[in-house]
């Protein structure tokens, strides 16, 4: 069964930029476009939470864990890249996998009746042991630490296997004292800082769960262990073994190499009948059953939402790896246990027959009684070399005590420079605040000026807006007038219309009447001589006139009826008066109009003046807000010149001082050691030199020491 490796991408903390990493929807993550790539078993993005991480990857792995499986969780990734936060979590209210397992655990394990764990399990038993591996040091973290703190070592044995021994263990009841435990031991993690980072960063955590629990179908009961590792940050992965090995010591990183060289083996060997080096770390050693042997192990691997292309390489490679490590995982019952126990004791007694029962410890013996020999072989060499040059060492002595006068005088000299440089920066620095002084009383002139300045422009800017409101209100006022002028026209030319149709009525009814008397004029005039004339056959002359008389007064009646109509001129003067008012009312509204735009114009070409004005106004006191901004940096950094060549000098009064002190007492007591060599010399007798040779050799170089560092002071 195959190790399964998920992703997780921590939550970003504030300030961090937005997330580079590469990964898509099918859980494959590259370091690069086109680069090396890896598909994960599963993966969690930022916005998953502790809890989401512990259903989907941890929960599978408890349910093992309770049927009587060993289980292992690995978190590895970089350093900062969540692990610590996923396994502890924030707070009580925001867990991580540890409290969020233990919890889960008892809940399964709870006497319920409705608990399907009921009709199987008949007692258990929990316990816990957390420990460190910190520089190849193993530390018990569930102990309180005290003045002295032993270091632990590792044990093999066949019924446990490899541990750790005299590690202490603590029994669970609960998973809230469980969650407490956790928390104590995890607080007591090493925190001190190094060359190479925080020691933390170089720190593997391990984390034991063991649960022991009787079923009615025996009466042994099944041991089972679930196991949190923590490793160290694998951002080492991406350099060279051999190069930090040189630069940090053999062992501050050897965890996470020997634990890459393990995993890279085992990946290259996926049979059963493999045979591996389990040795070469305490950590390795300590995780062969979760590497290649009877566990089911998940590897949950962290990174940072912004990772290097290159670390990432280093990371997808190591999952890799990882991704093909396959284990063999069976259920602890007592027959299991048994046959384990047995095949162990058979490999115990053979190493033992070899001469390696000892195992790890052994090995590392071996490798000190190397390292003891070689020195012991060096020293020797080393004190053959001092019997020879012991007068030599003496004359070098004496010249060294001439050294350190010299140096005594060549510091009192660096000290009196010093103190001319103090005098320096203290008279520049009362120069640049005289100057600032001076910046500071022109900027406040400028700005008061600057101040009634931008004063008056707002009392024009009031005025202008009060009048701009004058304006305004007479606009609003010729727009109402100009209204009503309007609705007056249109009154006026509706009466228009309305008189000139009834006009043109009356004027063709008139015309229709004109035409007719006429026609009937006609007609009667016709019908009168008609008459008349037969009157004038009949009657006679008189009575012709009078009708004649009569038809003649008819038709004058109807003439001057028709004359008392209006005629066209009449029509004509009264359209005439009618169109001059509406054409002097235009006149009007056209004239109120081009005011009011006039006068508009005006006054925004007055607001955008006073605006430019202001604008101007503002960049002159930004301009000299940022020279004094300038000024005030130049003078933080005399000031911290100042402080500087302060400290510099009280060094140097303190290591002359020093120096003064050490120079009288080691001539003195290289005046006692000539006297009595003297008086040994005198006496002939044969007195041993070793104490005496590695005095002198002790004094020669701490004495060659404090001359470099005074040579090196004086460059």
């Amino acid at each position: 069964m195959n190790i399964e490796v998920i992703g997780r991408v921590r939550p970003s903390i504030r300030g961090e930029g937005p997330p580079t990493l590469i990964v898509d929807s099918h859980n494959k993550m590259a370091s690069r476009p086109g680069g090396t790539y890896f598909t994960f078993s599963g993966f969690h993005r930022q916005e998953t939470s502790n809890y989401d991480v512990y259903r989907t990857t941890v929960e599978p792995l408890l349910e093992l864990f309770v049927a009587g499986f060993n289980t292992s969780l690995i978190v590895t990734g970089e350093s900062g890249s969540g692990k610590s936060f996923t396994v502890s979590g924030e707070n009580a209210y925001k867990s991580g996998i540890v409290p969020l397992l233990l919890e889960g655990l008892f809940q399964r394990t709870e006497k319920d009746g409705d608990s399907y764990y009921d009709n199987h399990l008949h007692t258990d038993h929990v316990s816990m042991q957390i420990y460190e591996i910190y520089n190849e040091l193993i530390k018990d973290l569930m102990v309180v630490p005290g003045v002295y703190t032993e270091n632990l070592d590792v044990q093999e044995n066949p019924e446990k296997g490899s541990f750790v021994k005299n590690l202490s263990t603590a029994t669970v009841s609960s998973a809230s004292d469980g969650a407490s435990l956790f928390r104590q031991a995890f607080s007591r993690r090493t925190e001190s800082p190094t060359d190479f980072g925080p020691a933390k960063n170089h720190a593997a955590i391990i984390i034991h769960i063991n649960l022991s629990m009787k079923t009615s179908e025996s009466a042994l009961p099944n041991q089972s262990r679930f196991t949190i590792v923590i490793t160290p940050g694998i951002e080492k992965l991406q350099e060279d073994g051999n190069h930090i090995r040189v630069r940090e010591g053999p062992t501050l990183s050897k965890s996470i190499i020997s634990l890459s060289q393990l995993v890279a083996t085992i990946a290259n060997q996926p049979y059963a009948d493999r045979v591996i080096n389990y040795t070469e770390s305490r950590l390795t050693y300590l995780l062969r059953e979760e590497f290649g042997g009877n566990c089911k192990t998940r590897v949950l691997m962290c990174f940072r939402p912004q990772g290097d292309s290159n670390l990432i390489t280093a990371a997808l490679n190591l999952a890799t790896q990882l991704s093909q490590v396959k284990n063999f995982p069976v259920i602890n019952d007592h027959l299991t246990q048994q046959l384990i126990i047995q095949y162990r004791a058979r490999i115990h007694n053979l190493q033992q027959q070899l001469g390696l029962g000892a195992g790890l410890s052994y090995t590392s013996h071996i490798h000190d009684a190397n390292d003891e020999l070689r020195k012991l072989q060096t020293g020797n060499l080393q004190l053959q070399d001092k019997n020879e040059r012991l007068h030599m060492r003496l004359e070098q002595l004496q010249s060294n005590f001439g050294s350190l006068a010299t140096t005594k005088t060549d510091l009192s000299t660096q000290l009196l420079m010093t103190e001319e440089e103090k005098l320096k920066v203290s008279k520049t620095l009362v120069e640049m605040q005289i100057e600032n002084n001076k910046l500071k009383e022109e900027v406040e002139a400028a700005k008061f000026e600057l101040t009634n300045k931008i004063l008056q422009l707002e009392d024009s800017l009031i005025q202008t807006e009060v009048e701009r409101d004058k304006h305004a209100k007479a606009a609003k006022n010729y727009k109402e007038r100009l209204l009503e002028l309007e609705k007056d026209r249109k009154t006026l030319a509706e009466e228009y219309i309305a008189l000139k149709s009834s006009y043109l009525s009356i004027s063709s009814a008139h015309e229709r009447e004109v035409a007719k008397n006429e026609e009937l004029s006609m007609e009667l005039m016709n019908l009168v001589k008609a008459k008349a004339a037969l009157l004038r056959k009949i009657d006679g002359e008189e009575s012709s006139t009078a009708e004649i008389d009569r038809i003649r007064a008819i038709v004058s009646q109807a003439a001057k009826r028709s004359r008392d109509l209006p005629g066209r001129v009449e029509r004509e003067s009264f359209e005439k008066s009618l169109f001059s008012d509406e054409k002097h009312l235009k006149g009007e509204v056209d004239r109120i109009r081009d005011e009011y735009y006039d006068a508009e114009r005006l006054l925004q070409d007055k607001m955008s003046s006073k605006n430019r004005q202001i604008a101007q106004l503002r960049d002159q006191v930004r301009s000299k807000q940022k020279k004094i901004a300038e000024l005030n940096a130049q003078l933080i950094t005399l000031r911290n010149t100042s402080e500087q060549v302060n400290l510099q000098n009280n060094r140097l009064q303190h290591k002359l001082k020093d120096i003064n002190d050490e120079f009288k007492s080691r001539l003195v007591k290289y005046i006692e050691d000539i006297a009595e060599w003297e008086q040994i010399e005198e006496r002939g007798l044969d007195v041993e030199l070793g104490p005496i040779e590695e005095h002198l050799e002790l004094s020669d170089r701490e004495l060659q020491s404090k001359q470099q560092k005074g040579k090196w002071t004086g460059c």
